[in-house]
């Protein structure tokens, strides 16, 4: 049985390092097939995926990003980004197995200045 908690957490205390270089818009699904409208946050923004190595309060860990901003044109690799805004960690079991999966839902994000 799947299950999934939501954790409402300071976007801030988020800081992330992009696995690809570009985000994705995030489709919409009915009855299990893709379509081709793009999903939409409360204020109807499009919302953007990537894979991001994530730290928060010291633990690293994998983890799916969705935010309506989307990642700056030509980022290297190894740049570090801060959440900003609110946010909400999920974590969701996709089996009947040990199958956790995570995602964090971010209002925005910046890179990080040295």
């Amino acid at each position: 049985m799947a299950s999934r908690i939501s954790i409402k957490y300071p976007g801030a205390s988020i800081k992330f390092v992009p696995v690809a270089t570009e985000s994705r818009a995030k489709a919409v699904y009915e009855n299990g097939q893709r379509t081709d409208r793009t999903q939409v946050d409360d204020k109807g923004r499009a919302l953007y995926g990537f894979e991001a190595t994530v730290e928060i309060a010291g633990d690293r860990f994998a983890a799916q990003i969705t935010s309506p901003v989307q990642l700056p044109d030509a980022v290297p690799l190894g740049v570090v980004f801060e959440g900003a805004g609110a946010a909400v960690l999920n974590v969701s079991n996709q089996r009947d197995a040990f199958d956790l999966r995570v995602g964090i839902a971010l209002e925005n994000y910046a890179p990080v200045k040295a």
